[in-house]
């Protein structure tokens, strides 16, 4: 696809949504400093294009560079702000620095738009959980489990949940679903499971 993209840029080179595209398929490849600088050069060419600012964003994510994945971010909302999942990588990025009152409001204004939508209640829990909130917490999993049963870190994170109030069983369970939706943290936690 990288290659494929290209050749679109070397017939076009002014083309920003190619270098947007080039970025993507970069980024699935995990060349995160190349996927920033295709991003880079799509929004020089075409400052209005969100999706190219919420993109280098969550590169940046990837490789730590926060403030700058915020900054990313908050272009892309102030060039549209229409896009949900930009909230939704805004709020995930300021749980980490974090900033826990705005992240709370990212992912309840997802909410308020789309009530199911999975990693806006996986942000609430993560929310509840910074807060100590385990009981709300658990809730938000519960609600994404039900609305998304293949979203993997629902139930990694209700695991937690769940191994903290003495639930270890429920916990182990929660584990193994998520090991078999592809989360690959879960075997750490999975551990916890094979202790007599």
């Amino acid at each position: 696809a990288v290659r494929d993209f290209t050749t679109a840029i070397e017939k076009r080179p002014n083309f920003a949504r190619a270098y947007n595209d080039r970025g993507t398929a970069r980024f699935r490849n995990e060349d995160y400093q190349g996927a920033i600088y295709d991003f880079r050069v799509a929004v020089s060419l075409d400052p209005g294009l969100a999706a190219a600012y919420a993109n280098m964003g969550n590169a940046k994510m990837q490789i730590g560079d926060y403030q700058g994945a915020l900054f990313d971010l908050n272009q892309s909302l102030t060039t549209d702000s229409s896009l949900t999942e930009v909230y939704n990588l805004r709020g995930e990025t300021c749980l980490v620095t974090g900033n826990i009152d705005q992240a709370r409001n990212d992912f309840q204004y997802v909410l308020s738009r789309n009530a199911s939508d999975g990693f806006a209640l996986c942000g609430m829990g993560n929310v509840c959980m910074k807060l100590g909130e385990t009981g709300k917490a658990e809730e938000y999993y519960d609600r994404a489990v039900a609305f998304h049963p293949a979203l993997g870190e629902a139930y990694l994170n209700r695991g937690m949940v769940r191994e903290l109030k003495g639930d270890l069983e429920g916990a182990c369970g929660d584990w193994k679903m998520a090991e078999s939706l592809g989360v690959e943290a879960s075997g750490e936690f999975l551990k916890e499971c094979q202790k007599p």
